[in-house]
């Protein structure tokens, strides 16, 4: 397991502070969302951590649909103890029932599938923090489409956020080194 570089923890420290400043508005003696939303919210945070770390390993051998597809399967069967499929009375319409398979395989099997995907290619704390751009968009289109109403430090907190992801995503380190010219390279080797 590779241990997160300074620039990976640097962003993971700031995505932590800008989610902090949204869940207590600047204030760090109160919270301005309920508790159970921060405990939620705790949870996600580590079945998204567990996410993408758990099938790092196993992708290369038995390739992110099959991971994906169990992991699923898993997850679904293990819920359904809890709330059983067969108790439920729902009335779909052909209509209901094509939007629903529209939103499970594109929401969910095509999105952890590229997710699972891109775990070969990128690591984990990099997968985890352009992650959270799903709740950035979706906050902006609840204050586009249902008109939420957000408060300035929700912003700063999503700035700073989206400050983390471009801290890591373009290793700002690495561009700030001036490199060698070419030939002064090849006279040192």
């Amino acid at each position: 397991m590779t241990k997160p570089t300074v620039t990976e923890t640097a962003g993971l420290v700031i995505a932590f502070l800008g989610t902090l400043s949204i869940v207590t508005h600047g204030h760090l003696n109160q919270l301005a969302v309920a508790p159970t939303v921060i405990f939620w919210g705790f949870l996600s945070a580590i079945g998204v951590a567990a996410n993408a770390i758990i099938p790092r390993e196993i992708i290369p051998e038995y390739g992110a649909l099959s991971v994906t597809g169990w992991g699923m399967l898993i997850a679904g069967g293990t819920l359904n103890l809890y709330q059983p499929l067969w108790q439920q009375k729902v009335t779909l319409t052909p209509i209901d029932l094509g939007l629903l398979l529209i939103t499970i395989l594109v929401g969910t099997v095509i999105a952890f599938l590229l997710y699972s995907t891109s775990l070969l290619y990128i690591l984990p704390t990099t997968a985890t923090l352009l992650d959270a751009f799903e709740p950035l968009s979706a906050t902006f289109f609840a204050v586009l489409l249902v008109h939420t109403h957000l408060q300035l430090m929700d912003f700063i907190g999503g700035a700073i956020i989206i400050l983390a992801v471009v801290i890591i995503t373009t290793n700002i380190p690495n561009l700030l080194v001036k490199k060698a010219p070419a030939e002064q390279q090849t006279k040192t080797n």
